[in-house]
């Protein structure tokens, strides 16, 4: 699996645990919003009977006292007076029961409000925290793959092959490396095609092919054709290379080395 599938499924994998998480907040404040809802409804419901029940104490208590004032026969104008009295009182308690049912109503708009900021704070947070994760896994996960990509492009650039190196640094990046490996293995490039025969020559001063060794202080080439030589008073002398062997007869048989 390279590095694209392997991102891709660390992508989704954090994509539905986020989408989870999101799904378990939503129920939790649908349910939230749900019983504040019904508390509110309870409360308002509680006020609107107490306001009837309020009315409906009103109503008796006007009734009872034309009744007695009837019995008792008060003037108009007393029971006028009277009436104006327990209206006022009515007034005056239904005003203080609207204002706590209006309090009332303002408390469970604003813990609705709140619940769903919380729930947007939540929401966000956890999205939020999943992305981290996300970039966290997905970054260690590219310095594992570059870790690879390093040792594998090391590992062809021994062998003359830099295509990785340009994949990761740039191909003008990768020719300066390529360069001074050809400087450095001028045989095996020439071999495996990376550079010419003039190029080779240029490098190494000798031709491919041909051997070197060191004489006293300078390179010089040496030829791989047998050198012959014959010398009568001493005896055949031949040789390969730069050694000569002494056959005389009249001698001990034992090695020269060539002078050339």
């Amino acid at each position: 699996m390279n590095f694209d599938e392997r991102a891709k499924e660390i992508e989704a994998y954090f994509e539905r645990e986020k989408q989870a998480e999101l799904s378990r907040l939503e129920q939790e404040h649908k349910k939230n919003m749900e019983t504040m809802q019904a508390e509110n409804e309870a409360v308002d419901k509680s006020y609107a009977k107490h306001g009837n029940n309020l009315a409906v104490q009103y109503e008796r208590n006007r009734r009872n006292f034309n009744e007695q004032a009837q019995s008792r026969g008060l003037n108009t104008g007393t029971a006028s007076q009277a009436a104006l009295a327990q209206n006022s009182v009515y007034l005056r308690d239904f005003g203080v029961l609207s204002g706590k049912r209006a309090a009332a109503r303002e408390q469970g708009r604003k813990g609705l409000l709140d619940l769903k900021s919380d729930y947007d704070l939540k929401a966000a947070e956890s999205a939020a925290g999943s992305d981290r994760r996300k970039q966290e896994v997905l970054f260690k996960e590219r310095e594992k793959e570059m870790q690879r990509q390093l040792s594998q492009a090391q590992t062809l650039a021994k062998f003359g092959d830099f295509s990785i190196y340009a994949q990761l640094y740039g191909k003008e990046q990768a020719d300066k490396m390529e360069a001074v490996w050809k400087a450095q293995n001028p045989d095996l490039a020439y071999k495996i095609g990376k550079i010419s025969e003039s190029e080779y020559q240029r490098l190494t001063g000798r031709l491919p092919g041909e051997s070197s060794r060191r004489s006293g202080g300078g390179t010089r080439r040496v030829s791989s054709k047998k050198k012959k030589s014959t010398d009568k008073s001493e005896g055949h002398f031949y040789g390969n290379e730069s050694v000569i062997v002494n056959k005389s007869p009249n001698k001990k048989n034992y090695l020269i080395y060539s002078k050339f």
